[in-house]
């Protein structure tokens, strides 16, 4: 491997007045966001787009020319508002979708904005979205996507627009719209036949496909749509409920325009890939796995697939496409051996990838790959600071429950010998989300510390089938949370710990676990932390983005329980007079998600019992810390308070 790359990215670090890179291991090393964090490669491979982060978090979008090596444009935006996802719409022309920090997440989201620039930094100007018609005399009050970009016509992309609604949580009917890349106009394409629905073209533009959450059945069930051009009526293909029957989505078509590949797991327990061929509604299966779900697929810029990804214990690939690219792709894998080969996109020609190569120490490595001369040249480090030979290898693991289910998770071992403090980190969401034994910068902090970290895919996790995600529904407090303790007992009778040096910590669900996790097991861990945890359950039916809307009533309804009293029972800030392990509460004042008031909820049960704890709240930051500076201060006082109650350095 080449790297062509190495004074190039002197400059830029001069452009983006980054700071000196250091030997010395701290905690800014690991609250520092990526130096690098994406990268996209122009349709005829001339010109690279990279997303780029400086040491106050503000993020940019730079386009390079890869033959003279220089920057030769560069967009970024005020204190709130950050560069989001980017593509090329043309040869020359990039658009970029536009977020904000609203305090709905830790990072900010996409407002649906998209602002334009040529590759040499000129007609650079916002395209759609309230900010591009600040001039006229009515805003457009909507948000746009990318939905496709039109090969045969550079100077238009189709796009997903999304009117703003009225009221909090009502919902709006999706429509394409044409949209101008140079002058920002539009013109209205189809609607979707149901609301908040998401749409797919075919290959000659006309929008084919619909598929949205029916508002009458909830969150939980789901309405697909079929038509043959965009002169028909979108007829009812299929209807179901996510948690009860599974799901069917479709992704793309085929070449020819005749058939959809979809994911689905209607008839099997995983999610596989299937072809679809949608005027006999009969599908063909084309890849599926029986203990992992597909995780995501590849296809080159002709619509041919190149292989179906899947992840147990770490990445797999079923090369079972017809894709010229199929060889060179498996000949990546086998080069880079040990790491994740993540393909982010394709030269329309077929010719250069642009790919990120990354495992459980290494953020990201991005490389761009020649298919004619068989070369992948490094282009950027996301972490250069690091070296991830210095960081701490990430170990699958598995185990059997109390009630004999299987269970997996991942280990990370400190240096030296144990048994070692433990710190049990589950992670959020819960359903559908789950633990990858990839790079995790607070994982490794933890690891570099002294601490052994024990991640598990307790059951609702995503990945491992539709039954083991159905395990969770009603089960926070319950089995969900029996998993962490068996998990925990399992790294005991293991010799990894002991029983007085363990500690628990998440984020989101995984604070809600941490501090019910002290409440059901109020020996065995020393301490806890929740950061931007849930504490009352009923309290997520009054307060949070969720109960915005029926739908999301409903969803709470399916994945929390419907009895009100066995919710309180299952909820921390209902039994604080029970906790013996001392607790540590971080929350933002602007979330969304898990709000202030869930937060004051422990607060006040804590001090009805009379009982001490440790907090750090942020007024303006939302679901998680997205400023550098306060994510350190976070994770040097989460060490602190870690070290006091496990005796690290005794």
């Amino acid at each position: 491997m080449t790297h062509p790359f190495r004074t190039l990215l002197i400059f830029i670090a001069v452009v983006l007045t980054s700071s000196a890179v250091t030997a010395d291991i701290n905690v800014a090393d690991y609250a520092r966001f990526d130096e690098f964090d994406d990268v996209r490669i122009s349709p005829d491979g001339s010109y690279l787009a990279a997303g780029v982060n400086d040491d106050n978090g503000q993020r940019s979008v730079v386009i390079i020319d890869l033959k003279s090596r220089k920057v030769t444009a560069k967009s970024s935006f005020s204190k709130r508002t950050r560069p989001g996802e980017f593509f090329w719409a043309n040869k020359t022309r990039l658009i970029i979708a536009l977020n904000t920090n609203l305090g709905y997440y830790d990072d900010p989201i996409p407002t649906g904005d998209l602002y334009a620039v040529n590759a040499d930094g000129k007609q650079a100007a916002m395209i759609y979205g309230y900010r591009a018609n600040a001039r006229k005399s009515k805003r457009v009050r909507a948000g746009a996507t990318l939905l496709n970009v039109l090969k045969d016509d550079p100077k238009h992309i189709l796009i997903t627009v999304i009117p703003f609604p009225k009221n909090k949580g009502s919902q709006v009917r999706t429509q394409v719209d044409r949209l101008n890349i140079y002058n920002g106009r539009s013109k209205k394409i189809a609607l979707t036949p149901i609301r908040n629905g998401s749409l797919l073209t075919d290959h000659n533009q006309q929008v084919r496909m619909a598929i949205g959450r029916d508002s009458s059945g909830g969150q939980n069930r789901i309405k697909v749509y079929y038509r043959k051009d965009n002169t028909a009526k979108f007829e009812l293909l299929d209807e179901y409920n996510r948690f009860n029957t599974g799901l069917s989505y479709p992704l793309r078509f085929t070449p020819d325009n005749k058939k959809i590949y979809m994911l689905s797991n209607m008839d099997a327990d995983t999610l596989g890939l299937y072809l679809l061929d949608p005027e006999s509604n009969k599908k063909k299966l084309v890849s599926l796995q029986p203990e992992m779900d597909v995780d995501f697929s590849l296809f080159d810029n002709d619509n041919h697939l190149i292989a179906a990804a899947y992840y147990g214990d770490d990445l797999t690939y079923d090369f079972a496409g017809d894709s010229p690219l199929k060889k060179s792709i498996k000949g990546l894998v086998k080069a880079f051996k040990g790491s994740h080969l993540t393909p982010l996109n394709i030269s329309w020609d077929n010719r250069y990838i642009a790919l990120k190569v990354s495992n459980d120490r290494n953020a990201g490595d991005f490389y761009l790959y020649d298919t004619k001369t068989r070369k992948a040249n490094f282009l950027l480090a996301a972490r250069e600071w690091q070296n991830p030979e210095q960081l701490r290898p990430v170990k699958p693991v598995h185990f059997i429950s109390s009630d004999q289910e299987e269970l997996s998770g991942y280990l990370t071992l400190p240096k030296g010998k144990g048994p070692y403090p433990l710190v049990v980190h589950p992670h959020g969401g819960p359903f559908g989300i789950r633990d990858y034994r990839e790079y995790d910068s607070i994982v490794q902090l933890l690891a570099m510390s002294g601490y052994a970290v024990l991640q598990v895919n307790f059951r609702g996790s995503g990945g491992y089938g539709k039954r083991f995600q159905k395990l969770g529904l009603g089960e926070w407090g319950g089995k969900m949370q029996q998993d962490l303790t068996d998990a925990t007992h399992w790294a005991i009778e293991q010799g990894i710990t002991s029983s007085d040096r363990i500690c628990i910590f998440g984020g989101s669900y995984g604070g809600y676990a941490s501090l019910m996790g002290v409440v059901n097991e109020p020996d065995l861990y020393r301490c806890a932390v929740g950061y931007a945890g849930v504490y009352d359950l009923n309290l997520m039916f009054e307060e949070g983005d969720i109960s915005w809307h029926s739908a999301g009533i409903n969803y709470l309804e399916t994945a929390l329980g419907k009895d009100e009293k066995v919710r309180a029972d299952r909820s921390p800030a209902n039994h604080a007079d029970t906790i013996k392990a001392a607790v540590f509460l971080a929350h933002g004042g602007e979330d969304d998600r898990t709000p202030i008031e869930q937060y004051e909820a422990m607060e006040s049960a804590f001090n009805k019992a009379d009982k001490p704890f440790k907090s750090l709240i942020f007024e303006q930051e939302g679901h998680g810390f997205f400023k550098q500076e306060h994510r350190e201060q976070f994770y040097s006082q989460l060490l602190d308070f870690l070290n006091e109650h496990t005796s690290i350095n005794n």
